[in-house]
């Protein structure tokens, strides 16, 4: 308690607070909300009926998509304190009992869940063109997502395999972030793991899995609609094609890009020790 006294007197920047946090997230929740909705109509009632197998890849990574957004933004709203692997949940999870390291395993696990659904997507693209570099068999299809899938859900559990003493965790962590932001001093605050190698390495088991495949559809599917001669479509039908290649490169990467800067800073700041709550939080 005394270190809760000596810390309410430091300065602290509102973007470091909770309460920024909290009116952010339901800024960009209440913001996002109709083109999720207007995503789902547009994918059940606009797309042709010639694209049928598309628009199911569509709603796939739609519905994770909003998945995700609930997980976070709703259930979780997640006040982190790196570089340790801590936090407090501030959204409704904790209302309803969710514990927050079942919150904390539900937001890692889906959002590599997107990613695979995004994969799909990619390889869907890269399926209907007339090239020998593509998965023919349905069954080679599903085993590759089911893969993905497994990927996301199984790559992080040793972390929660640790076992950890809150009490020897906030001592180390206090050493380290002299005055934390108020939040960390409450019963709330939970540990994921006190190894940042661990940590590293998992994500980098995700990546090693994940952006070959990207990469792989992303260059193939442009290079061959954009260079390739030897094509037996048609100009127009090309043309259609690069449409909804650029249309499904853009579905996944907006949502891509927003989390990959609180992902590198993770990595960065387990890594490095490196402490600035606001710009974590900003």
């Amino acid at each position: 308690m005394s270190r809760l006294s000596n810390c309410s007197t430091t300065p602290t920047s509102y973007f470091a607070s909770s309460e920024f946090v909290l009116k952010s997230v339901y800024l960009v929740t209440v913001i996002t909300l109709p083109f999720i909705i207007y995503g789902f109509y547009c994918i059940l009632k606009v797309t042709p009926k010639h694209l049928i197998g598309t628009k199911w890849v569509l709603l796939n990574i739609h519905i994770w998509t909003t998945v995700v957004v609930v997980i976070m933004n709703v259930l979780s709203i997640p006040f982190v304190f790196f570089p340790a692997a801590s936090g407090v949940m501030l959204g409704y999870g904790e209302n309803l009992g969710v514990p927050p390291l079942v919150l904390t395993y539900s937001i890692q696990s889906l959002l590599g869940v997107f990613i695979s659904a995004g994969i799909a997507l990619l390889e869907n693209r890269q399926n209907l063109l007339d090239t020998k570099l593509k998965i023919r068999e349905t069954w080679q299809r599903v085993f590759m997502n089911f893969l993905n899938c497994s990927v996301a859900f199984m790559a992080i559990i040793p972390l929660y395999f640790e076992n950890i003493n809150n009490e020897e965790m906030i001592e180390n962590v206090l050493e380290v972030i002299p005055c934390p932001a108020n939040e960390f001093f409450t019963s709330r605050v939970f540990f994921v793991s006190r190894k940042p190698l661990l940590m590293t390495i998992l994500m980098g088991i995700k990546l090693f899995v994940y952006s070959p495949q990207i990469i792989f559809y992303n260059i193939h599917t442009w290079y061959h609609l954009v260079y390739a001669q030897g094509s037996k479509v048609s100009p127009e039908t090309r043309k259609m094609q690069y449409r909804f290649f650029i249309g499904s490169f853009y579905q996944m990467s907006v949502p891509v890009a927003l989390f990959l800067g609180p992902v590198l800073y993770i990595g960065y700041s387990i890594n490095t020790g490196y402490y600035n709550q606001g710009s974590r939080q900003s």
